[in-house]
């Protein structure tokens, strides 16, 4: 892209690749986990109302349908909140293993 970019200004011509990447359209959210002896603690970071076990069973089953199913339920849908659910779901596969 550089390379593209550098062409581009040589010849004169206005490149047509922006040079910056967009600024985030949702804030940001931390995740707080703890693991226990049944699953794993879950909630949002300040908000104490969005506290959760997600089971070892479920967890066994599918790491990132747990991890986008609950950001689905606290944050909203996946359109909305961006990529949540994939943050979420790299601290779990990190915790467990």
């Amino acid at each position: 892209m550089a390379h593209y970019r550098a062409l581009s200004l040589k010849a004169g011509v206005e490149c047509e690749f922006a040079a910056t990447r967009r600024s985030s359209v949702t804030r940001r959210v931390s995740f707080l986990l703890e693991r226990t002896e049944k699953g794993v603690r879950v909630r949002v970071k300040d908000r104490p109302e969005t506290e959760e076990l997600i089971p070892f069973a479920a967890l066994e089953e599918s790491i990132s349908r747990a991890a986008y199913a609950y950001t689905e339920r606290h944050l909203g849908p996946r359109e909305e909140i961006g990529n949540k659910g994939g943050g979420l779901s790299n601290r779990l596969r990190a915790l467990l293993a």
